[in-house]
């Protein structure tokens, strides 16, 4: 399940060995045939279309057309970050408001501290709010705490939304860093490449920027 989208996987071989007889047999014409019983869950349906976007394509039973509303009334862009970080996170927020995103930066202390408690967060907000498209997490761990499944940490798990798989509902990100100073510094180098950059060419000139050379 992907934004409200459930996939089902089909595969198809062509090619089959038989052992015994040590050969391949190719078929060299399939004709495979889906069908879909049941009737349309009309909710479900409008749940998809409200949140259709670029990065999570999706087909609308019955609606030809994507979503009506240009200007998205909700958060499109969330950031998530530890409270010594946020005056370094403002200047990154501000660029993707003047690129045209609806853009939120929530303080980590007003969610609590641990990871179920962000997940929860994360949680709710998707499930108000289908215009929530990008996640971006500032802070290192503990700071702002990472799911921990005992011998594995990953930010996967909170950008898994919707249905009991590991296939991610928003885009997720995370600015990986302890000080104000290193924070600024990451932002400063995000802001150089993503106004500078010359379409069609590599940005060696905003590279040696950043990295003070």
């Amino acid at each position: 399940m992907v934004r409200g989208q459930r996939f089902l996987v089909v595969e198809v071989h062509p090619l089959a060995f038989n052992p015994v007889r040590r050969g391949v047999v190719a078929n060299g014409h399939l004709t495979v045939e889906i069908d879909l019983e049941g009737e349309i869950d009309t909710a479900a349906e409008m749940r998809k279309r409200d949140r259709l976007n670029l990065h999570f394509p999706t087909l609308v039973v019955g609606q030809r057309a994507p979503r009506p509303d240009v200007n998205p009334t909700g958060v499109e862009y969330l950031i998530v970050a530890a409270d010594p970080l946020l005056t370094a996170v403002k200047p990154l927020a501000e660029w993707k408001r003047r690129k045209g995103l609806t853009v939120e930066v929530v303080a980590m202390s007003a969610i609590r501290t641990t990871s179920t408690e962000l997940e929860a967060f994360l949680q709710n907000r998707y499930d108000v709010d289908p215009d929530l498209t990008y996640v971006l997490l500032v802070g290192d761990d503990p700071m702002v705490p990472t799911k921990d499944l005992g011998n594995l940490d990953s930010d996967l798990y909170d950008s898994c939304l919707d249905g009991s798989d590991y296939f991610p509902d928003v885009v997720i990100g995370r600015i990986a860093v302890q000080t104000l100073n290193d924070c600024s510094n990451v932002v400063a180098k995000i802001l150089d490449f993503d106004r500078d950059v010359v379409p069609g060419a590599w940005p060696i000139s905003s590279y040696r920027r950043s990295m003070g050379i």
